[in-house]
């Protein structure tokens, strides 16, 4: 059952990034900050070093849980076969996930409480309702999806949290230079050895959501992880050479309504959980140079995913139109067993789902999006 939410009086930068030690946080504030390209928004001062302290703490915190889960996370392995969830932000990749997890009995995912504290969460596991209910909000800012400490979420914000550098970064930090965000997205002239940091890091992470899960259920160890963060999209090369069993569902959406999305979502994101100044035109260029990354990125590497039958591809309006027959088809197409017990009753929740609304673009808008993406619409035969 999702938790009735109560808005909770922290900050949200302190909500989001409470899961920082200290290291990483350091490493964040020396590596970044020196280089935005406009300035630290002043009435976010007070977060930062209330995050300091709280990443110390936090590191404390993280020698007590290594005491708790040294021995499991050692012992822990990552599923041969993780699933990957791809699609740009505001793509439709949270309801895919959600609709294969629902397939309880045969897969699993990495919570949103292990995302937020991947450093911290065997030690604070005791604790975890309290913070559920009176930290981490209750339903997501910029659309109508819930969000609890047992939900799945992004792996992505767990490896920003690990390392202090991924590509979080652009929420932190929403002016960062262009060539800085492409060596975090998708990895491209990034420093020597990022590629294999990046796949170290997300081995820990995967390990440790393994042994966590497996204290609430023992017999989850062995099963697929579903996982979902959208700048793997433009990882899948990198990933299928990783994880060489591993299954791949790509979600596209039109564009205009991508990007419709995510002018909300940058908005919101700007507004309460980034730390400097970005005027709207900055923010939707942003917009526009992290879409178009991500997306030629996957258009150039999704071939390398062989066999071909690896990779399902979805359009958001096909997996509306039939919710329970798309999941059924991911799932037999990758021969994965069906709990039909646990599908018939999550199907039976969301029998009606909800869209978010938007703003209409204006022509112009649409203008400019069709220029700046027009491999997109001819990738996935989408009309201007």
């Amino acid at each position: 059952p999702i938790p009735i939410p109560i808005m909770s009086p922290l900050p949200k930068p302190i909500r989001w990034w409470g899961g920082f030690t200290f290291v990483p946080w350091a490493r964040f504030l020396l590596t970044y900050v020196p280089v935005i390209e406009s300035r630290l928004r002043f009435d976010r001062i007070y977060a930062m070093l209330a995050l300091t302290v709280l990443a110390g703490v936090n590191s404390a915190v993280s020698l007590i849980d290594t005491l708790i889960s040294a021995q499991a996370v050692a012992a822990a392995k990552v599923p041969p076969r993780p699933l990957f969830v791809l699609g740009h932000y505001r793509s439709g990749t949270t309801l895919m996930q959600n609709c294969l997890v629902a397939n309880r009995k045969y897969l699993s995912y990495v919570s949103l409480f292990v995302c937020f504290y991947p450093s911290t969460c065997f030690a604070l596991r005791c604790v975890r309702g309290l913070i559920d209910r009176f930290v981490l909000d209750g339903i997501r800012d910029y659309d109508n999806v819930n969000k609890n400490a047992n939900a799945p979420f992004e792996e992505d914000l767990g490896l920003m949290l690990m390392s202090g550098q991924n590509t979080y970064v652009q929420s932190l930090l929403s002016t960062l230079p262009k060539e800085v965000v492409h060596s975090v997205h998708v990895l491209r002239d990034a420093p020597p050895g990022a590629e294999e940091r990046f796949l170290t890091d997300l081995d820990v992470l995967l390990r440790r959501a393994v042994a966590f899960n497996a204290l609430d259920s023992p017999n989850s160890l062995d099963l697929p992880l579903v996982l979902k963060s959208p700048p793997q999209t433009g990882r899948v090369a990198l990933l299928a050479q990783r994880y060489p069993d591993a299954w791949f569902v790509h979600v596209h959406r039109h564009p205009y309504e991508v990007f419709n999305g995510m002018r909300k979502m940058t908005r919101v994101f700007t507004l309460l959980a980034s730390f400097d100044l970005a005027d709207e035109a900055t923010v939707e260029n942003a917009t526009f140079d992290h879409y178009m990354e991500m997306m030629n990125a996957y258009l150039d590497q999704r071939a390398l995913v062989q066999p071909p039958s690896r990779l399902i591809e979805i359009g958001f309006d096909e997996l509306l139109a039939d919710i329970e027959g798309v999941t059924r088809r991911v799932l037999q197409s990758f021969q994965v067993p069906i709990d039909e017990e646990a599908l018939r009753s999550y199907f039976a929740g969301i029998t009606q789902y909800t869209r978010n609304t938007y703003i209409p673009l204006s022509a112009d808008d649409k203008k400019c999006i069709y220029s700046r993406c027009k491999r997109v619409f001819d990738a996935f035969g989408y009309d201007p």
